[in-house]
């Protein structure tokens, strides 16, 4: 028999909620969750949410990301050619991309390359 689909959500105090926006709060329910899931064997955590931009779903296959999601989610990286993510999806399909960061004046501008195809 397999075992029960495990949905979670971070906990609170991990989640820096007081830093990330309520926007960017994810706002899928459980029920969503268990049905997006499918027959996994696996924990499902969201993370965040992001409105898509008309730059994010352009030619150049990249996606920018929330600062405070990154600060809050992500591997820190320190420079700007950044690191490749190896995540899975839902469907077990195996996805790569690659996480890096713009400098802007005293900041930095997050996003995550090679979102074309997916």
């Amino acid at each position: 028999m397999a075992s029960p689909i495990q949905i979670a959500r971070p906990p609170v105090k991990r989640r820096r909620r007081k830093n990330i926006s309520p926007r960017n709060l994810p706002k899928i329910t459980d029920q969503e969750l268990t049905q997006l899931s499918g027959d996994l064997n696996s924990t499902i955590v969201p993370l965040f949410e992001k409105t898509l931009s008309a730059s994010d779903v352009g030619r150049l296959g990249r996606m920018v990301l929330p600062k405070p999601c990154v600060e809050a989610y992500f591997p820190p990286i320190s420079e700007p050619g950044g690191i490749y993510l190896h995540i899975e999806d839902v469907k077990g399909k195996k996805l790569m991309f690659r996480f890096r960061f713009w400098p802007n004046n005293s900041s930095r501008i997050y996003v995550l390359e090679g979102v074309h195809p997916w």
